[in-house]
């Protein structure tokens, strides 16, 4: 069972409940995930993580109707990516620090600007983490941008973002959010190891498969018997 899982393919940061200091870096891409059970031969149920097909991130928004998870009546669940300095990182870099790969040291072009690519499990060292951000909070946070006037992962008049969550909270209090100062980037900062952001889903087929594949499984997760199932049962 081949489940999508953003922690597999870079180092995720996880907000808490002691506040995290962020410079977000972007550019800002999303994606779209599908969330389920299934239940395996020794009745245990797994959770399950998919990529939906119809989500385009460039138009932020779904652009066709061929998912097969989506078509099923899926949990679908909608979340901002962005790279991003985590200053408690920053300040305390590694004594040694292992030369950068051949991989991490081609330049690339994204969104006009040049940066390099932390290759998965390389040993170099970087103080930027992945930042998924739901997207209540990428609209609270577009928000204050609106205010402010500037992006705050802009290159010159960004600024630093306060992050905490408290999972006790209302859902919509759940994360609290607050501006720090104005920091332009450093020469050192626009050169960190960055993750790339293109979120690959399976192609039609794959998910055709996949679904065909798993389809029993999770209606064994997540059948309760109604009435009439219950008469059948006790015949």
């Amino acid at each position: 069972m081949a489940s999508f899982k953003l922690e597999a393919i870079a180092d995720v940061h996880r907000f808490s409940d002691e506040e995290s200091c962020i410079r977000f870096l972007g550019p800002v891409s999303s994606f779209c995930q599908v969330w389920f059970k299934v239940k395996g031969s020794n009745e245990r149920c797994y959770p399950i993580q998919k990529l939906c097909l119809d989500w385009d991130p460039e138009e932020n928004s779904f652009v066709r109707n061929i998912c097969p998870y989506r078509k099923a009546g899926l949990k679908c669940q909608v979340n901002h990516i962005s790279n991003g300095i985590v200053r408690s990182l920053q300040s305390m870099p590694p004594e040694f620090l292992p030369s950068h790969t051949k991989y991490e040291r081609k330049t690339r072009k994204e969104s006009g600007s040049t940066v390099y690519w932390k290759q998965r499990k390389s040993k170099s060292w970087t103080p930027v983490r992945l930042m998924r951000i739901p997207e209540s909070v990428a609209a609270r946070i577009n928000e204050m941008c609106v205010e402010r006037k500037h992006n705050i992962e802009h290159p010159k008049y960004g600024c630093d973002l306060w992050i905490k969550y408290d999972r006790n909270q209302t859902p919509d209090r759940m994360y609290d959010l607050r501006i720090g100062k104005t920091t332009a980037l450093t020469d050192e900062e626009i050169r960190y190891l960055r993750y790339p952001l293109d979120m690959r889903p399976e192609t039609l087929e794959e998910a055709t498969y996949e679904w065909a594949r798993l389809k029993s499984l999770y209606m064994r997760a997540n059948f309760v018997p109604g009435p009439e199932a219950w008469r059948r049962l006790f015949r």
